[in-house]
């Protein structure tokens, strides 16, 4: 987790937004047909959430905050797996 308070909070928040806005429409894109109503409404559900989550990323760094790894990179990690 971060160092300070407010760090700590937007990991969270990051974290957070991973389970919401991404993580169940990428299922949902996968499971649904390729050509159907469902796969496109989830396809563009999953982009929203993706553009959202890369506004919040640090250009500085292979992870999400930089250079330092962090539980968003973790969450993200064993999310996507699951």
């Amino acid at each position: 987790m971060g160092k300070t308070a407010l760090e700590r909070s937007e990991q969270r928040h990051q974290v957070d937004g991973l389970s919401r806005s991404i993580i169940p429409f990428i299922h949902r894109f996968l499971k649904a047909d390729l050509d159907s109503p469902q796969a496109d409404k989830a396809k563009i559900q999953m982009l929203a959430g993706l553009r959202f989550f890369v506004a919040a990323m640090s250009s500085r760094g292979p992870f999400v905050a930089g250079d330092t790894l962090t539980v968003v990179d973790i969450a993200g990690t064993l999310r996507s797996a699951h």
